[in-house]
């Protein structure tokens, strides 16, 4: 079976992990012997993270206000997107290279605009729209980050009821995207329910 085949049928469920603080040398010294890929933890405004494949690092931006639960499921998003890119022979990274480019691209040929001339709105209203929608595409509307979230939601709030949690995650995602979740997405969330006691 092919990656995409996969994403359509089965949902990656990460090591099982236990954070319990939130100091960041305590957090460092716990996932120190961790590697493929390496986890590093740095102060930021948080709590957020990415996965450079290109170092194969994980890097996860912590404050102290940011509850050890949170880090967890943080964590073990982008650890899912660090096996979706493996299991797809690296074609992730080359979509978000792709994807970064294009964005790029779009910045560049507004910042290049003559400011001399008179530009015309709508062409500009029309490129912010495209750049907004492959940025949204990037973020959140492709089949690996609907994994991704559909997983944090289960394992999140996995002690609420299920209709409470499926609507919490619609009325954010559509606050998030302008999208409505999609079926594929609400299979992922269903999927994750029935293991979350093991998230």
């Amino acid at each position: 079976m092919n990656f995409l085949s996969f994403l359509q049928e089965g949902i990656i469920v990460p090591p099982k992990l236990s954070i319990k603080t939130t100091d960041i040398k305590k957090l460092n010294k716990q996932f120190k012997g961790y590697s493929n890929p390496e986890i590093i933890f740095k102060a930021d405004t948080g709590p957020h993270g990415s996965y450079v494949p290109a170092l194969d690092q994980i890097i996860i931006y912590v404050d102290d206000s940011v509850q050890p639960e949170a880090i967890e499921a943080i964590l073990q998003h982008e650890i899912i997107h660090s096996i979706q890119d493996k299991k797809s022979g690296m074609r992730m990274m080359q979509d978000i290279q792709k994807q970064q480019e294009q964005i790029t691209a779009l910045a560049d040929y507004v910042d290049d605009l003559d400011d001399e001339e008179e530009i015309d709105p709508l062409m500009l209203a029309n490129l912010e729209k495209q750049r907004t929608t492959l940025q949204n595409k990037m973020e959140f509307l492709n089949h690996e980050e609907m994994m991704t979230y559909s997983y944090m939601y289960a394992k999140m709030y996995k002690a609420k009821k299920f209709k409470v949690v499926l609507k919490q995650l619609q009325d954010e995602w559509l606050e998030w995207t302008d999208k409505k979740v999609s079926r594929k997405m609400m299979k992922y969330f269903a999927m994750y329910w029935q293991v979350r006691k093991d998230l």
